[in-house]
């Protein structure tokens, strides 16, 4: 036999190898009890603080930017819907990076930041594990939009659909229809009550754009002036809401308009 080292490190077997309802895994608390993850306290406070720093300043460098989107992105790893509120903060990002300039922090910005510690304090208290483990969903909408009218349905066997008045066609892109009708679907049983906690969503629709905006809306198109994207962040943000308030998930399935 050829001599070899323990495949057991003794000494971190020693320090780490019992048996815990808690283990740190990539930086985030898994709490095998609960069923939460959660960001670790000296992780919950130097962010906060770091936020806090930033919110009392008028100029932001590029550093300090990706810095903040960085961890951002971390939250959005255990809140998924949190992915809606990054775009104001990677549009700055964005010009900075292009400039190579120190950049203004405006209003919008300011926002996106104030809900960054509001989501930081979310993720502290932890989150169940089953809003991100893979589910078979348990609530699906199929729906679509054309230029004269939205509507969808659910496998529950709710059906609506409302007709665009004329005056009022051809003003939006058939993108932001779509996406519109996607969170239409999921408003209506919200309301009603007919989304429960811990509830799985699918959405399901043949346009590729909207689908992918049902998880994040980080980005500009090249084509969309500010009133478009001012629209688009505010029925995402909607529908981040409506996600995060019933403490469900959401996922989306984009199928070609053949199959549709």
């Amino acid at each position: 036999f050829l001599p070899r080292d323990n495949f057991i490190a003794d000494d971190k077997n020693d320090a780490e190898g019992a048996t815990e309802e808690e283990k740190i895994c990539l930086g985030l608390v898994l709490n095998t009890r609960t069923l939460t993850i959660s960001l670790p306290t000296h992780k919950f406070k130097a962010w906060s603080a770091q936020v806090n720093e930033t919110l009392h300043k008028r100029k932001i460098d590029i550093k300090s930017l990706r810095s903040l989107l960085g961890r951002m992105e971390n939250i959005a790893i255990i809140i998924p819907m949190f992915g809606h509120f990054l775009s104001n903060v990677r549009q700055l990002e964005i010009k900075a990076a292009l400039s190579n300039r120190i950049q203004r922090i405006n209003k919008r910005c300011k926002d996106d930041l104030h809900l960054f510690l509001s989501f930081l304090e979310k993720a502290h208290s932890g989150i169940n594990m089953n809003l991100i483990a893979f589910r078979v969903p348990n609530k699906i909408y199929i729906n679509d939009a054309c230029e004269h009218g939205l509507g969808g349905y659910s496998k529950d066997g709710k059906a609506w659909s409302w007709v665009i008045p004329k005056h009022l066609r051809g003003r939006a892109h058939i993108n932001f229809l779509e996406f519109i009708a996607q969170v239409i679907s999921i408003w209506m049983d919200v309301e009603h009550n007919e989304v429960k906690n811990l509830d799985c969503i699918l959405a399901m629709g043949d346009n590729s754009a909207s689908m992918g905006w049902l998880r994040r809306t980080n980005f500009r198109e090249n084509e969309e002036c500010h009133m478009e994207w001012a629209a688009k962040q505010q029925v995402a943000r909607k529908l981040a809401s409506l996600v995060l308030e019933s403490n469900s998930c959401l996922y989306r399935q984009w199928f070609k308009g053949a199959d549709n």
